[in-house]
């Protein structure tokens, strides 16, 4: 990646989580979703630095417990880790207007997590190749962490709202290996996630989710203006 020396917003980088339930059962063992980053611009993307964070929240003491996710993606037939505190794991080649490019993830919440709430959050950097990195807009997937042996019932699939997180933006991380382009929206349709405005449902719990994402990016020192 080259070096940024610029810093700016760009809402046509558009990233979601596809098959995300929205209620996990910890101790179910591995969940499988895919990341999606598309194009909406009217220009080419040089590259696309992929980004991905989970956190979960204790439902009763509301303490971070997301040590107990573990986050993997899938490249060249393997499964690697992508890390809670870096959250960069992959780029996309050049993104025509249109296109997208699809990483396969999965999920597993340990059987010793408590019960409470998860979220992910995602964004993507375009690396414009002459030093100015644009930040997507960040999404972010609620869910339910259920304790183990419970019977979850109907399972929809998490839906994507767009905030901003608190604090600073994570900086990109450079020397990713690649996401292959995998379609375009103009033969595939467009994307199902709905525009809204804020974050609607559950602001409590994001909030305080908000809060422990925060500490997470200023105890990593992983952040940028």
């Amino acid at each position: 990646m080259d070096e940024c020396d610029s810093f700016s917003d760009n809402n046509k980088v558009v990233t979601e989580l596809r098959g995300l339930p929205s209620k996990v059962v910890a101790g179910s063992g591995w969940v499988n979703f895919t990341y999606r980053v598309t194009n909406k611009s009217k220009k080419d993307f040089n590259a696309v630095e992929a980004y991905v964070d989970l956190l979960a929240i204790d439902g009763e003491k509301f303490e971070d417990s997301s040590r107990f996710l573990t986050l993997q993606w899938q490249i060249g037939g393997e499964w690697k880790a992508i890390s809670i505190e870096d959250g960069y794991f992959g780029t996309t080649g050049k993104l025509k207007p249109g296109e997208y490019a699809d990483a396969k993830l999965r999920l597993m919440v340990d059987a010793k997590a408590p019960a409470g709430f998860g979220a992910a959050f995602t964004t993507g950097v375009h690396i414009d190749g002459k030093g100015g990195c644009e930040f997507g807009e960040t999404m972010i997937f609620e869910f339910d962490i259920l304790a183990a042996g419970t019977k979850p019932g109907d399972v929809d699939d998490a839906e994507g709202k767009p905030g901003d997180k608190p604090g600073n933006k994570p900086a990109p991380q450079g020397d990713l290996e690649e996401l292959p382009v995998t379609g375009n929206l103009a033969e595939t349709g467009s994307s199902s996630i709905l525009p809204t405005v804020g974050i609607a449902g559950g602001i409590a719990v994001v909030a305080g989710a908000g809060v422990v994402f925060a500490m997470k990016r200023r105890r990593s020192g992983d952040a940028t203006a």
